[in-house]
């Protein structure tokens, strides 16, 4: 007699497995920025494993997704003139000298608009969805 098909759409049960904090740390390690589950279940299964997530659209990112982000994220801060950029308009606007020129406005645009991507990525980051057309230029 053949076993009944689960229906669709259902997580299978989890496993419960209690490892001392050591063996907790060392499997973390070991894991390198994966989940847990699947360097689990690569190593039980083989390397090419590949499993279907239901419900894997409420947009949350995994560890190595997650640190892939953040990297994107610090690599574009260091690449963005926008720290520099608003330092020497604050400077300028302290002293009462600040031109309010096409090229002054510009960079106040695109700092803004580097700054806007930064929160976004943040905030994708952190596994939150930012809002679209929450930030307006300046």
């Amino acid at each position: 007699m053949k076993e009944p098909i689960p229906p669709r759409g259902h997580a299978a049960a989890p496993i419960s497995l209690r490892l001392t904090p050591e063996e907790r740390d060392q499997l973390e390690r070991d894991a390198a920025g994966r989940s847990l589950s699947a360097y689990i279940r690569s190593r039980l299964f083989g390397a090419d494993t590949k499993v279907e997530l239901a419900g894997r659209t409420s947009g949350r990112l995994g560890p190595a997704e997650r640190q892939r982000l953040l990297a994107r994220i610090l690599a574009r801060l260091g690449a963005s003139k926008a720290l520099p950029s608003l330092n020497e308009l604050a400077d300028a606007a302290r002293i009462g000298v600040l031109p309010l020129t096409p090229d002054v406005l510009a960079d106040i645009h695109g700092a803004c608009r580097d700054i806007a991507d930064i929160r976004d990525l943040l905030l994708r980051g952190l596994g939150l969805r930012p809002a679209n057309g929450e930030h307006d230029d300046p």
